[in-house]
């Protein structure tokens, strides 16, 4: 029995002494410590986390490993450390930009193979007719549309009908998001004298549609998707000029991806 357990003694120490350790830090770019980046071997997926200082130990048993360095927001690395016992490998990764994909909400959007009466209308088309009126102006050739402005000019209170209902039964969303005044159930159009120049795409359901709204989509839904995000920095003025001495100035800028 006592032979038994100094066998198993000493393949243990043997098995601890054998393993090669791999102990160093996870920073980026800028010297800052990577606290909680993954640190494992990727052939048994043996691994560990860094600590609040960014450091972290491994211990292996593979001849020749493949240890893989991994943290959200920034470039995985694989390194193959030299066969030293005791091995110190301090890791930078780099950052990398994180593109969310675009989903589309089918309970708001529909395509060609749902059966009812869809228009898209896509920011090249938009930008052809934005001439600086309100966004009713601009959907007024649109089938079945007729669209109305207090003034004459296309700007300030404008509204619009589809299918011979009001703005009450027409249900207006912004990425998803209904704007209909909670108490009259219309849409105020003037609080909003630019909101086709951040538009990237809108779709016309007439008729209830896949509209969750309701009695309040009974006309027509029109879901607005607004521009997408950019990488780069830009800005853009517009002027526009028109009857009656009206004026429409806007200004668009973004920052882009801050690093």
């Amino acid at each position: 029995m006592k032979k038994c357990l100094l066998a198993t003694l000493s393949l243990c120490i043997y098995n601890i002494s054998s393993a090669q350790i791999i102990r160093g830090t996870v920073s980026d770019e800028k010297g800052s410590k990577l606290v909680g980046a993954s640190v494992y071997e990727e052939s048994s997926y043996r691994g560990t986390s860094t600590d609040l200082e960014g450091k972290y130990e491994l211990r292996i048993k593979d001849s020749s490993p493949i240890i893989v360095f991994k943290y959200l927001g920034f470039e995985e690395q694989r390194i193959s450390p030299s066969s030293d016992k005791d091995t110190v490998v301090d890791i930078v990764l780099n950052s990398k930009d994180q593109q969310m994909e675009t989903y589309t909400v089918e309970a708001l959007r529909t395509d060609e193979k749902t059966p009812m009466a869809v228009q898209n209308i896509s920011k090249e088309e938009l930008n052809r007719n934005n001439l600086g009126q309100d966004l009713p102006i601009l959907l007024n050739f649109s089938p079945s549309t007729v669209t109305t402005s207090d003034a004459g000019a296309g700007v300030g209170y404008t509204g619009l009908r589809i299918r011979g209902s009001d703005a009450t039964r027409v249900n207006v969303t912004v990425n998803g998001i209904p704007i209909n005044d909670a108490e009259s159930q219309g849409v105020f159009w003037v609080n909003m004298p630019d909101l086709a120049s951040s538009v990237d795409n809108i779709q016309i359901q007439r008729g209830v549609g896949s509209s969750t709204n309701g009695s309040g989509a009974f006309g027509a839904s029109i879901n607005l998707m607004t521009d997408k995000t950019s990488n780069e920095a830009y800005a853009e003025l517009d002027n526009s000029f028109g009857s009656f001495n009206t004026r429409k100035h806007t200004i668009e800028f973004g920052s882009g991806t801050i690093r």
